[in-house]
């Protein structure tokens, strides 16, 4: 069994009338980028005052994305021939979002997208 890493925030802003919090953490379930906007705006646009989504990766693809990522980020291989650990990608998750190399959960997804590594979306507000 995965233990739960810890969490780190990757954005929390207020910009009124929107609150914006958004956390990676790597658990049994992979990787889970969470968010929540709360806020006047947000019930303008879905009719609740807050919206709360989640964005999972599954652990097999964790690798990869800790690969990818540091080569994104110019960042030497982590992993050093070993296998990357939960801590690394936490680690490259906050400098990605620290260097403005994604803004939002939708970027990252994309970004999945484009290197092949499946993800879920899940939302409700």
């Amino acid at each position: 069994m995965r233990e739960p890493s810890r969490t780190v925030t990757l954005v929390a802003t207020v910009q009124q009338p929107i609150s914006i919090r958004l956390t990676a953490s790597i658990g049994e379930p992979g990787l889970v980028i969470q968010g929540q906007d709360v806020g006047p705006g947000v019930a303008a646009i879905w009719g609740d005052s807050d919206y709360e989504y989640w964005l999972t990766v599954s652990p097999e693809h964790l690798g990869r994305v800790t690969s990818d990522l540091a080569d994104k980020l110019d960042e030497p291989d982590a992993s050093d021939g070993g296998s990357p650990n939960d801590e690394m990608l936490l680690d490259l998750l906050e400098k990605a979002w620290a260097r403005g190399v994604f803004e939002t959960d939708v970027d990252f997804r994309q970004w999945l997208d484009e290197i092949g590594v499946p993800s879920e979306f899940a939302s409700y507000a």
